[in-house]
């Protein structure tokens, strides 16, 4: 209950009974006494008229003889009467004739004849004119002492007093149990409904009254709730959904005010600025997200100025890695404020130079398949003349010799002139551009293949302990550390053992010829082999030079190479791009490639069987 006793309403309904009794009760009190008040007054103005008229009568013949002594005779037979406290007779001159007082206390004459009204007087006045056949001879004033009719006054007004003080203590304990019976079902009312409100608990409930109008009051309230309980709930699983759903995406959602405050940022800013919601709730944007404080002019306007905007790709380097970001701010139109949209597009990137470098490969290979068929015409005519000039050159054949006797050509010295000139020499030379040449063809026409290769579910572990026996076999391994790293209960893969064996050994013998004059630090390859959800990770590392900044945007094309001319042909890697995502259907990227080494990835479809079971 409040301190303020009539601010409760316990204390109004209490406040109100009394007060409605208190107000009959004076009311009817007063009645009564007025009452008794005019009873008594008019009954003793009645027993003074009465009194008047018998004097009269014994006065008229004094006055008119002129006879005061008799007057006063007659006068004094109101000793009889206590109530009389003294009578006073004039003459038609309004002259004193005779008089008569109960005591000397009363001896002036009162200053007004006229009969009196005043409840609280001590006398009362009554007067009458003496009068005989119409003739003035005179006027009695009679004075009646009130004390009597006072007390009687008084006793009704105590027992009034008492009769009120006991009424208002009964109302007392009716408006308590009045209260009790009304009030205190509507405090508990209150009291749940500031507790709804102060915990939002609306499956509270109110219990039931015998009250009918309470009754239907609670039963409303608790049905409201009902109600809001309902709505609150599905309120409550729509904003969960649409939090979860914008915090499963990987673009970072970000609220802000007219400060540039943050107010809300979703699971993945969090993850971006390392640092929970709590405690971005509230902190400047720019100190949150310090790499897109460039863009506060086209922030601001876009509150401002209600217009959206999207900004230039941006790169920010996180943990040595370089990413490509871009922003785009969109305003509130019922609030002051906007949502920012932080995309990091490095994968997409990725994919559209994937996507680039799949459409350059597949034109390539169609261009090269024509080439190759055009070439390999004249190029087998090259080789086979070239085979018949060496063959023709040869004396130690028995046609060559019969030719030389028949025209006189003696043996040794065209052997000696051979050699001087180099001509088996170029002639040898002429014979392996163009094996090579057929080689680089047959890789070439590789590229316009239409059919996929017959693929077999195959065993990780053999995979690469084969190629790393195929490429042990070349020289360009010696020196050079080895390291395998392949997590345990890998599935197999299904694919061509063949074609990805060639891809794993391309990679390890370009990071083998990429270190192979480096002394320190010791020239290691470390290979990993991991499963993401249904995909198989390889990545091939090299503790080398790395591949040149402007050769990393070229490294998967054809016939583009860094080693030194005569060395590749430039095609095993385009080569290696192209049985891994258009064979296979995978992704083969340079992933990082620094002064301190380079780092090959690739993402291969696991076969869905276990490695046990692969052949």
């Amino acid at each position: 209950m409040g301190a303020n006793f009539n601010q409760t309403l316990q204390g109004k309904v209490v406040y109100v009974v009394l007060l409605t009794c208190f107000v009959s009760l004076l009311v009817t009190s007063a009645a009564f006494v007025s009452y008794e008040w005019y009873a008594l007054k008019n009954n003793q103005e009645t027993e003074l008229k009465h009194i008047t008229h018998l004097l009269t009568k014994q006065l008229k013949r004094s006055l008119d003889m002129g006879n005061k002594e008799a007057a006063r005779q007659e006068l004094d037979i109101l000793q009889a009467l206590p109530t009389i406290e003294s009578a006073y007779l004039f003459s038609a001159q309004q002259s004193l004739f005779a008089y008569y007082r109960r005591s000397d206390e009363h001896h002036a004459l009162p200053a007004n004849f006229a009969a009196s009204q005043d409840m609280l007087a001590h006398t009362a006045n009554f007067q009458l004119p003496v009068e005989v056949n119409g003739k003035m001879l005179g006027t009695l004033v009679l004075v009646s002492d009130l004390d009597p009719v006072h007390e009687i006054l008084k006793g009704f007004g105590l027992k009034a007093l008492i009769t009120l003080l006991l009424a208002l203590f009964i109302a007392y304990l009716l408006g308590d149990r009045l209260k009790k019976t009304i009030t205190e079902p509507i405090i508990e009312l209150t009291k749940t409904t500031r507790k709804i409100a102060n915990e939002q608990s609306y499956h509270l409930r109110v219990d039931m009254v015998d009250i009918e109008e309470l009754g239907q009051l609670i039963d409303s309230f608790n049905h409201m709730l009902s109600v809001i309980s309902t709505r609150s709930a599905e309120v409550e699983n729509i904003k969960n959904y649409l939090y979860e759903m914008i915090d499963a995406i990987d673009t970072v959602m970000i609220g802000v005010d007219s400060d540039l405050q943050v107010v809300y940022f979703n699971e993945s800013g969090c993850k971006l600025a390392h640092q929970p919601l709590e405690r971005i709730i509230g902190e400047s944007l720019f100190s949150t997200l310090p790499f897109v404080a460039f863009q506060e002019e086209n922030i601001r306007a876009c509150i401002s100025e209600h217009q959206s905007f999207q900004s230039n790709r941006f790169i920010v380097e996180q943990n040595g890695v370089p990413h490509t970001f871009m922003l785009s701010g969109y305003p509130l139109h019922h609030e002051t404020g906007a949502v920012l949209l932080l995309q990091d597009i490095t994968d997409n990137i990725a994919m559209e130079n994937r996507l680039i470098q799949n459409e350059k490969m597949l034109s390539l290979g169609g261009m090269a398949a024509g080439m190759a068929h055009e070439i390999n015409n004249p190029l087998g005519g090259v080789m086979q003349g070239a085979q018949n000039i060496e063959r023709r050159l040869d004396l130690t054949l028995p046609a060559n010799q019969n030719v030389a006797r028949k025209v006189n050509l003696e043996a040794k010295a065209f052997d000696a002139y051979l050699e001087e000139r180099q001509i088996k020499h170029f002639l040898s030379g002429i014979r392996r551009m163009g094996e090579r040449m057929a080689k680089i063809i047959q890789t070439m026409l590789q590229f316009a293949k239409g059919t996929a290769p017959q693929q077999s579910v195959c065993s990780i572990d053999l995979l690469l302990n084969s190629a790393m026996e195929v490429a042990r076999s070349t020289k360009h391994l010696h020196g050079v550390t080895i390291n395998t790293l392949l997590d345990s209960g890998l599935p197999a893969i299904r694919c061509s053992s063949t074609e990805i064996q060639q891809v794993f050994v391309n990679l390890i013998l370009n990071a083998a010829q990429a270190m192979q004059n480096q002394s320190s630090p010791v020239p290691t390859l470390t290979i990993s082999v991991r499963q993401e959800d249904k995909e198989i990770v390889f990545e091939f590392k090299d503790n080398g030079p790395g591949i040149p900044e402007q050769a990393q945007n070229r490294i998967f094309e054809p016939f583009y190479t860094t080693k030194q001319e005569g060395k590749g042909t430039g095609l095993g890697m385009s080569l290696s791009y192209f049985i891994v995502c258009t064979r296979h259907g995978g992704q083969m990227t340079l992933l990082k490639s620094t002064p301190k080494g380079t780092v090959f990835q690739i993402r291969l479809p696991v076969s869905g069987l276990s490695s046990t079971n692969a052949a």
